[in-house]
């Protein structure tokens, strides 16, 4: 009777390691192939003069915590801002979701930030359903349709971002957010390569969350 259980025992180890493999093989695949989308290049905020013009700017949301943007939302606000007010789009597409710590939504407070920084309201469009990137390109890309947009992050997820762009045929040009800076972050960095398996499943299987525009408009004005 211990001989069957301990052959059973190890039977269920030898399973077990063997799927941790095929998942660490899977995720390791799935940042490899959306990495090579970093090839299509990634332009610098500090470099403003080299940015090209397009229709509007992306900005997807990242942490708020107690109504303060992290360090990453700051700068992709900064940026969007300065692009802005140098003329390179006239139009600012804020995205993201409901902030559980915040009791609120993020594009909303977002708004409220660029408004106070000088952009026009009637110049800023919320989007309260681009709860991860997937969902905001999505939707940027039916309501916008061919237009070219500048998106605003850091160059951390700039492959990922170029990738799901390229999915959803959403033509844009990323715009290098770093601006401050942001210190080593493991946890970060681990939760990058689970955010590319995910990018891979949602643009080969479209698992995402991406309500239509008519399901959930945009807010203007």
């Amino acid at each position: 009777m211990r001989r069957r259980k301990s052959r059973a025992g190890r039977r269920i180890t030898a399973v077990l390691a063997a799927l941790v493999v095929l998942a660490g093989g899977f995720t390791l695949f799935c940042r490899l192939h959306v990495d090579k989308a970093r090839e299509k290049g990634v332009r610098v905020i500090q470099d403003l003069d080299n940015i090209p013009k397009a229709d509007y700017v992306i900005v997807p949301a990242a942490a708020i915590r107690d109504g303060v943007m992290s360090l990453h939302l700051q700068d992709r606000m900064e940026s969007a801002i300065r692009l802005y007010k140098a003329g390179k789009a006239d139009t600012l597409l804020l995205s993201g979701g409901y902030s559980q710590e915040s009791k609120g939504y993020e594009a909303e407070l977002m708004r409220a930030h660029a408004i106070e920084k000088g952009v026009l309201k009637g110049d800023i469009i919320v989007d309260n359903a681009g709860v991860d990137t997937y969902a905001t390109l999505r939707r940027a890309k039916e309501h916008f349709g061919g237009k070219k947009a500048l998106v605003c992050t850091q160059d951390q997820f700039a492959a990922r971002t170029l990738y799901l762009a390229d999915a959803v045929g959403l033509s844009c040009v990323l715009v290098g957010s770093d601006i401050q800076e942001y210190g080593p972050n493991i946890v970060q960095d681990v939760r990058e390569y689970l955010s590319a398996t995910k990018a891979f499943l949602d643009a080969v299987l479209h698992l995402g969350p991406a309500p239509s525009i008519e399901q959930q408009p945009y807010e203007t004005g």
